[in-house]
């Protein structure tokens, strides 16, 4: 997901992988496919559980962009496709109501 505000700016967040901390790096908004969702409706739920941003899905339109990309994270390698939405936010307002650690 790639929220973006009003002066093109887009949300991107830091993390890290466990097995070397000392190499942050900064990811997009995202995650799996829950059963019977779709793309968009995940995208709209991890933007609300991630960013704190509702969004409606059927606003999202299609995919911006898909990339299948392969990665270590805590000792395991990975390969996943992933589909890119672009959302403009404008001055949408953000909520971390309900947001963990």
């Amino acid at each position: 997901m790639l929220p973006i505000d009003a002066t093109g700016r887009v949300l991107l967040l830091c993390g890290f992988d466990p097995a070397d901390p000392a190499r942050p790096f900064w990811f997009t908004v995202g995650g799996g496919v829950d059963p019977g969702e779709t793309l968009a409706e995940c995208a709209a739920r991890e933007l609300r559980e991630e960013a704190g941003i509702n969004a409606d899905a059927a606003a999202l339109g299609d995919p911006v962009w898909h990339r299948t990309v392969e990665f270590g994270f805590n000792g395991t390698r990975y390969r996943q496709d992933e589909e890119y939405f672009a959302l403009r936010v404008g001055s949408r307002a953000v909520s971390l109501d309900g947001l963990t650690a």
